[in-house]
């Protein structure tokens, strides 16, 4: 089963070429959030409380295997997840996460607080991040610091060896924000999961195309 989201930021109103107001008439402008992190904990309560009753209700799903796959905001937000919820996903695929801003470490912050908290993590996690996204000429990009960033959060977990943290991080030659996040998730899901069992077109059944 596969849920996919949209997310947007208050800093999208500094993004070059995005509407600071909205274009439809009664419908305000994009704001700034005030609560801790803008809500995630009412999001995530959500999702694990009500969709995923959901989903489990409705299809033939397993239970124990819940997969989160973010890129840059929303692997932040998987990044939050996993230290403030722990348990709601069992495997993570964390593109380019959101990990800092301008100097502000918040990601890294988490993860101290979370190995400070002696608490054990039982999940399977992949990030990655694209070996060029730092030099992105676009200022909305070179301000989170995605490469800088995510060697020290991955520096900071190998030393910290959390008990059932299964942590693989990778860097792909080459790559920008915009292009890495293909790459990522096709190999991510086959790390997470393994290569399919029956390979789509296996049977040779477009053969004759």
């Amino acid at each position: 089963i596969l849920r996919g989201r949209d997310f947007t930021s208050h800093y999208r109103r500094e993004v070059a070429g995005w509407p600071k107001r909205s274009p439809i008439e009664g419908v305000e402008s994009i704001k700034a959030g005030k609560r801790h992190w803008h809500g995630a904990a009412d999001f995530i309560t959500f999702i694990r409380d009500e969709l995923m009753v959901m989903v489990e209700h409705g299809y033939a799903a397993l239970a124990d295997e819940r997969a989160y796959a973010g890129h840059s905001l929303g692997g932040g937000l998987g990044l939050h997840t996993l230290f403030s919820h722990p348990g709601v996903f069992n495997r993570y695929l964390l593109a380019s996460p959101s990990i800092a801003y301008e100097g502000d470490e918040y990601g890294i912050r988490e993860a101290q607080e979370f190995i400070a908290s002696g608490k054990r993590l039982d999940a399977q996690v992949i990030m990655t991040v694209g070996e060029l996204e730092e030099f992105d000429s676009a200022a909305a990009v070179a301000r989170p610091q995605f490469v800088s960033s995510f060697y020290r959060l991955g520096a900071l977990l190998q030393r910290a060896r959390i008990p059932g943290l299964d942590l693989t991080c990778r860097v792909y030659p080459g790559e920008t924000h915009a292009s890495v996040w293909p790459i990522a998730f096709t190999h991510g899901i086959q790390a997470l999961y393994g290569p399919a069992e029956h390979p789509p077109m296996a049977d040779g059944s477009l053969d004759d195309f």
